[in-house]
């Protein structure tokens, strides 16, 4: 071989080398990009919201047997649908603290003993569940269970 095919067949390898290092980049920065767009699959919850058009609300409370719109009260929801359970921090002791999200907003969570809405506060907490009662008589007490485990 003489030295200018020796030349030649060295810069051939350099610009061979220089296309599979720029491929190896674009296809890793396209890769990346694909990564960080697709949804994660541990996205938090989302909340229920009730529907907003109120026609619907009265023409389901007539056929439920209500009299007219402006003398029934407004459908409240009921006790166990307010309260939605994610996740519980449980001791032996039975301390421990409850994920709720009320009334669809934002869960946070609340120790025993505390207040998650006017008038009612978490009584105990357990490996899958927690006791809601109400403050003033604890009588009206409201197990709530988290959903089971999916698995695929």
């Amino acid at each position: 071989m003489s030295i200018s095919q020796t030349k030649w067949v060295s810069r051939l390898a350099a610009a061979a080398v220089w296309l599979l290092a720029g491929a190896s980049i674009f296809y890793w920065v396209n890769r990346l990009a694909l990564i960080s767009n697709t949804p994660s699959a541990f996205g938090a919850p989302k909340a229920w919201t009730p529907p907003q058009d109120k026609n619907n609300s009265v023409a389901v409370a007539k056929l439920l047997g209500a009299r007219s719109p402006e003398a029934s009260n407004p459908l409240v929801p009921s006790l166990s649908s307010r309260f939605l359970l994610l996740g519980v921090l449980a001791y032996e002791s039975g301390a421990g603290a409850a994920l709720v999200a009320v009334d669809g907003k934002p869960a946070k969570a609340f120790r025993v003993g505390a207040e998650i809405s006017p008038d009612y506060e978490i009584a105990s907490v357990k490996q899958r569940s927690a006791t809601v009662v109400r403050r003033s008589d604890r009588s009206t007490a409201l197990t709530l269970e988290m959903s089971a485990l999916k698995t695929k």
